[in-house]
């Protein structure tokens, strides 16, 4: 029973290393002005995430619903690291065996555009 709960842990850990590198390997993308759009950012990491920590993806589905703004890249690095980190617990514990279920991801912003100096 041990040798089950440490394999367990270690397919958990697997699972958080491929969906960081994952997330850091979307963001060594060539930007222009070194700004991301985040919509098409969150896309790539779900579709990512989804290849790399779902085991079915016919009963688990991970949809994004963001708007097409430009944000500088260190904001999407740390969007990225909330939603990998979001997605992997709801995974972990939202979604009991043989259980389909969808994950939605929103982003959207009011108003006018961000300034990169609010995110501090």
């Amino acid at each position: 029973m041990q040798s089950l709960e440490a394999r367990r842990h270690l397919e958990n850990a697997h699972r958080r290393i491929l969906a960081v590198a994952t997330m850091e390997q979307q963001l060594q993308l060539p930007h222009e002005d070194n700004d991301v759009e985040i919509a098409t950012y969150l896309h790539r990491l779900c579709a990512s995430l989804t290849e790399s920590v779902v085991a079915d993806s016919t009963c688990i589905a991970i949809k994004v619903d963001a708007d097409a703004r430009m944000v500088p890249a260190e904001i999407a690095m740390s969007l990225g690291l909330i939603v990998t980190e979001l997605v992997i617990n709801a995974l972990k514990h939202a979604f009991i065996a043989d259980t389909d279920g969808r994950i939605t991801v929103t982003y959207h912003v009011g108003g006018t555009e961000l300034a990169p100096g609010r995110f501090r």
